[in-house]
């Protein structure tokens, strides 16, 4: 199983001739379901469209009135095709949802490593942008909302949507956390808590003195959940006859039930949104609410082999 997107370009093409396969566990990027399909490649992991119209559907839902949005985005691809996307799913979504069109002003952008977000932070806070997006990921992420809050840079939007800090955000930041930031999660254990696998990855979380789990565990339990299932059921490792399986059969997860859709090994199950919000009472922060999306409202067609449009 391969979690990242630069590995799984790196190796996408080889399954075939070395007639084995994979189940990528962490890239959103379309082009494996698209430009880079196979037979022998699965992911699990909601791409980038499908994340994007599930934040787009929320926020239309829950901030029906903001009219504008704004963001910050690291130099690198991700970051720009994350936006570009991003734009796409609010296009899409706001019109219908919210009766409106909405506008955009072009994100900040920062190089990756970034550990000074100052100007970025100043050109934001004189922006008319009702509504903020951010896709700095780890430490970025967190060093960019420790100095925007030095600059009251939260207040100035009316939502801010993180695609990148996962539950680390609200850990990282305790009460410090925004109190109108939303996180796109693969997996949020609060939405699951009747789930018999959630609650034995959140006991075994737990027992290693972590009792939170990040959306990320979802990626991998599901791979290892889909390989066991289709042993199970066929008898066999063959990689024919787990393939198969896996085109057409379904399994349950920390999310529920899920499947691979059979013409592009596209995961179907859900993923979730989450409001941190910031308490008085320990460890600081909690989920304030939670909006549950299931895949097959935000998935695109299947087009496997064909170039992914943005």
């Amino acid at each position: 199983m391969v979690p990242h997107t630069g590995p799984v370009f790196a190796t996408i093409g080889l399954f075939p001739d070395l007639k084995s396969m994979t189940i990528f566990t962490g890239s959103p990027d379309e082009r494996i379901t698209h430009d880079m399909f196979n037979k022998n490649v699965f992911t699990s992991a909601q791409n980038g469209y499908m994340r994007q119209h599930m934040t787009a559907y929320a926020f239309a839902e829950k901030y029906p009135d903001i009219t504008t949005w704004t963001g910050c985005i690291p130099d690198v691809a991700a970051g720009r095709d994350g936006w570009a996307a991003l734009v796409r799913a609010l296009k899409d979504e706001y019109p219908k949802v919210a009766k409106l069109e909405p506008k955009f002003i072009d994100p900040q952008v920062a190089k990756a490593g970034n550990t000074d977000f100052k100007s970025q932070i100043s050109q934001l806070s004189t922006t008319s942008a009702e509504g903020f997006w951010i896709s700095e990921y780890g430490s970025d992420g967190i060093t960019f909302y420790q100095q925007a809050r030095q600059f009251g840079l939260p207040k100035h939007f009316k939502a801010m949507g993180d695609y990148g800090a996962d539950i680390f955000l609200p850990i990282a930041l305790k009460r410090d956390v925004p109190p109108n930031v939303w996180s796109t999660m693969y997996w949020y254990y609060g939405a699951f808590p009747d789930n018999p696998h959630t609650k034995e990855v959140m006991a075994a979380a737990k027992a290693l003195g972590n009792p939170y789990s990040s959306g990320f565990t979802v990626l991998g339990h599901l791979g290892i959940m889909a390989y066991a299932m289709a042993i199970k059921e066929t008898g066999s490792s063959d990689i024919e006859k787990v393939g198969s399986y896996l085109e057409g059969g379904t399994w349950e997860t920390l999310n529920g039930t899920g499947h691979f859709r059979k013409e592009d090994h596209q995961i179907i199950a859900k993923q979730n949104l989450v409001h941190w919000q910031p308490t008085d009472e320990e460890p600081g922060w909690k989920a304030g609410e939670f909006i549950t999306v299931d895949d097959n409202d935000v998935v695109p067609p299947p087009n496997p082999g064909k170039k992914w449009e943005d």
